[in-house]
């Protein structure tokens, strides 16, 4: 109170200077000042806009809300009159109600005071009058926004139900939770941000360049931006920012020498209502790793395309041989054998029993290569050829196959037991190649004297490993009562040209379970195999539904 007198005192400030800022400070406030002469029952007002009113009321009016104040919400006619009756007692009060005008039903806060004669009776009321309907309405707008986002929290207190803010209360406690987000969200981003005011010194810093540079919040505020960044980075920077005084965006990539890294920078004028700028805000974010990883990314491209033209070249290269395979290779091979069934045939008494002898060897090695030829055609098919898949019953195949290998079924005294395999979608040719392989390896492996048995069996498994992607596979085993194996070898049977007895005890190419594998992969399946030695061998397939 004290500097407001010594203000007022100033020789600069006489009483039409006062009576000015007074009016200009009304006027900016939207404030309405009143007062009523008991005694003489006048009324008086002067308006927001500086025009002054008077009114004569009687008395009985001035506890009557609903007579000195026509239009009021009739809601509100009781607290009103609480109020204007208070008022007897000396105190101050501040209400608020609504009155009815021509735009419709308007929010406004009225302030009492009462002035007392030397009896203790009243004989001046005064106040002020404000409409608040604006801010009201934005107070009810924030409310229903965080009413709808967390129901009860804001007026509401705990456990009790009873409200504990009014909504301008609400409103100012929510502006703070905004502020306060703000803040948060500001001080954690994963980006630098940085906001320089107009003469380019630096009036926001958060945490994210203080980790990056090892400047301080307190360390760089108020610097300009030469003095945070100096050399080549801050002479760009510098005609950024001025370049954004002029309200310019900027969106550029920075290789950063300074900081070494790559940067995304986003440059912004900061506007006000007015539309001039006050400010220009800069975010910067760290494409370093990205830009790593996709020029990674680049390479392994090229990389893969220079892989993939080897891959076609191999791949037209085997076409190319299986077409030697099939013709070129084959034609000699059988007139080899043609030639020497024919010596065979005619000359056989005129040869010695040595000449006989080099001749069956001669015959033999050029079946084992016919053999050989035929394995590494249907090896290349298996992953060269159109892959058509189609619902197929596979005991049907079996059938065909059984069929197809009657002669040596029936010679080795073999007995095939299946127990129904399902309708499965199959690439057709290469699924009757798979059954003709096993069938024939567990024939081929049988123990001398014992009648060859193959047990087939089907079941549903669901798992995954790193040779099964899916989830749910029809495991089909093929389980025999042969030589076996030892189990170390189980994945080296798979293999190319791999072999665990000599070629003159059991002959073959050494493909034919390689092709098996082949086949379970093109079909996204597996194929594995258990033995023991002298009890048999299991083969198992893993198809997926």
């Amino acid at each position: 109170m004290d500097e407001t007198k010594n203000i007022f005192s100033n020789t600069d400030f006489d009483q039409h200077r006062q009576i000015e800022i007074l009016k200009r400070s009304q006027r900016l406030a939207g404030i309405t000042a009143w007062e009523y002469n008991i005694p003489s029952g006048l009324l008086s007002w002067i308006n927001a806009d500086g025009n002054i009113s008077s009114l004569n009321l009687e008395k009985k009016f001035l506890l009557n809300a609903e007579a000195l104040f026509g239009g009021i919400n009739k809601e509100d006619i009781a607290r009103l009159e609480k109020v204007l009756n208070e008022l007897v007692q000396g105190n101050i009060s501040t209400v608020e109600y609504r009155l009815k005008d021509i735009n419709g039903s308007q929010y406004y806060r009225c302030s009492f005071g009462v002035d007392m004669d030397d009896n203790g009776a009243e004989t001046i009321i005064s106040g002020t009058l404000q409409n608040v309907s604006d801010f009201k309405k934005t107070a009810n707008n924030f409310v229903q926004v965080r009413e709808a986002f967390h129901p009860g929290k804001m007026l509401e207190n705990s456990g009790t139900g009873k409200t504990h803010l009014n909504k301008e209360e609400a409103l100012v406690k929510m502006l703070d939770q905004y502020d306060a987000l703000l803040e948060k969200i500001f001080e954690n981003s994963i980006d630098y941000i940085i906001a320089f005011g107009k003469d380019l010194s630096i009036s926001a810093w958060n945490r994210k360049c203080e980790e990056k540079t090892g400047l301080l919040k307190p360390d760089v505020l108020g610097k300009h931006v030469l003095e945070v960044f100096p050399g080549n980075d801050g002479e760009l920077l510098l005609n950024d920012l001025n370049r954004a005084l002029e309200g310019e965006h900027i969106h550029r990539e920075e290789n950063s020498g300074e900081y070494d890294g790559i940067f995304e920078m986003l440059i912004s004028p900061l506007t006000g209502e007015d539309g001039f700028v006050f400010g220009v805000l800069c975010i910067s974010h760290d494409l370093t790793v990205i830009k790593n990883v996709s020029n990674k990314l680049v390479e392994l491209n090229h990389s893969l395309k220079h892989k993939n033209e080897q891959l076609e070249q191999s791949n037209n290269e085997l076409a190319s041989f299986s077409y030697v395979a099939s013709h070129d290779l084959q034609e000699p091979l059988r007139k080899i054998q043609t030639f020497t069934s024919r010596i065979m045939e005619k000359e056989y008494h005129s040869l010695s029993p040595q000449g006989t002898e080099y001749f069956k060897r001669m015959d033999l090695a050029a079946k084992r290569m016919q053999t050989l030829i035929d394995d590494l055609l249907t090896f290349s098919r298996a992953n060269t050829q159109p892959k058509n898949f189609k619902e197929v019953d596979l005991n049907q195949i079996l059938e065909e196959v059984k069929s197809e290998i009657k002669d040596t079924i029936d010679e080795k005294n073999a007995m095939i037991i299946s127990d129904g395999l399902p309708v499965a979608c199959v690439i057709s040719f290469q699924f009757h190649q798979l059954i003709e392989n096993l069938l024939l390896n567990a024939l081929k492996y049988h123990k001398p004297g014992i009648p060859p048995q193959i047990t087939i069996t089907c079941s549903l498994y669901e798992g995954s490993n790193d040779d099964l992607l899916e989830d749910t596979y029809y495991k089909i085993d093929f389980r025999d009562n042969g030589i076996g194996f030892e189990q170390q070898y189980h994945k080296k049977i798979f293999e190319l040209f791999q072999r665990l007895h000599g070629k003159s005890e059991y002959p073959g190419s050494g493909l034919g379970l390689a092709i098996c594998k082949r086949i379970m992969q093109n079909h996204k399946g597996a194929i594995t195999a258990t033995g023991v030695p002298g009890e048999g061998a299991t083969f198992t397939l893993y198809l997926p539904v």
